[in-house]
């Protein structure tokens, strides 16, 4: 197995985040908590930015720029650091049609997540990490590739819309290893299909969202994407991040620095 390493970084928020659940639908709901597409491409915008890569590329059809980094971002883990509100406001939108001379309007909800902060934390944030391929990195990025990454992750000035702002801190980059083990505790959200079970007990509480899967799919073209259901360790009833005791599958790998630990799908490091 290549060597890997953690990028990682706490992303202060301003206000709250906005990402947009189903890109087509007219209500327009957003996600509590951004999906790894969304993150991956936070910190592609900056990334792309020093290499000159335009925002869009043309293959079959016209997919974002940050599919580059799928090459050597192979998976990305979120440990939410605040509680959140949900709100819509109604907007009015209005669109052309030149070729019949018609234009028309209508009311749609758009839905925004105000995030607050918990009671262990000053500000609403989320701990992210970037888990790397360095060989894949070199080669995609050159020999200078960890100061790349690093510097890139220091620039990301929003997630979601362009009105999302966040504030990088902490950043660093250390080299994780592969663990076996069978039963660990996850504080980070993970693919479910890496997760044999959930073990019981008293504090036990997670989500489970379904998130368009960019190692399947690509990022940008969301017709027919494929869709993975991530385990989110967090209290609805509390409002508050949780620690989730789980068994590891067999496709399952778990990987850390010493520091952190986190569990993905072993035939997404292919």
């Amino acid at each position: 197995m290549p060597p890997y390493y953690f990028l990682k970084t706490k992303l202060v928020m301003h206000w709250g985040v906005i990402c947009r659940a189903v890109p087509f639908s007219k209500s327009r709901p957003s996600i509590y908590f951004p999906p790894p597409s969304t993150l991956i491409g936070a910190l592609a915008y900056p990334l792309l930015r020093q290499t000159g890569t335009p925002e869009i590329l043309q293959k079959e059809t016209f997919v974002s720029s940050a599919d580059l980094l799928l090459n050597f971002i192979k998976s990305v883990h979120l440990k939410p650091r605040y509680a959140y509100a949900v709100k819509s406001d109604i907007s009015r939108v209005y669109w052309v049609h030149h070729a019949r001379r018609e234009a028309k309007s209508d009311a749609v909800a758009l839905e925004k997540v105000y995030t607050f902060p918990i009671p262990s934390v000053e500000y609403p944030e989320m701990d992210v990490i970037f888990l790397v391929d360095a060989s894949s990195a070199e080669r995609s990025l050159g020999s200078n590739w960890r100061k790349k990454l690093v510097s890139a992750c220091w620039s990301i000035v929003r997630v979601g819309q362009k009105e999302c702002i966040v504030s990088a801190e902490n950043v660093k980059m250390q080299e994780a290893q592969e663990i076996g083990c069978d039963c660990i505790e996850i504080s980070y959200y993970a693919p479910l299909e890496a997760i044999e079970r959930i073990m019981p007990g008293d504090e036990t509480e997670y989500q489970i969202i379904e998130y368009y899967n960019p190692w399947l799919s690509g990022i940008g073209d969301y017709a027919g994407a494929h869709r993975t259901s991530y385990i989110i360790p967090f209290s609805e009833k509390k409002l508050t991040p949780t620690v989730v005791k789980a068994e590891v599958s067999e496709d399952g790998v778990v990987f850390s620095d010493g520091e952190d630990v986190i569990v993905t799908c072993r035939r997404w490091l292919i």
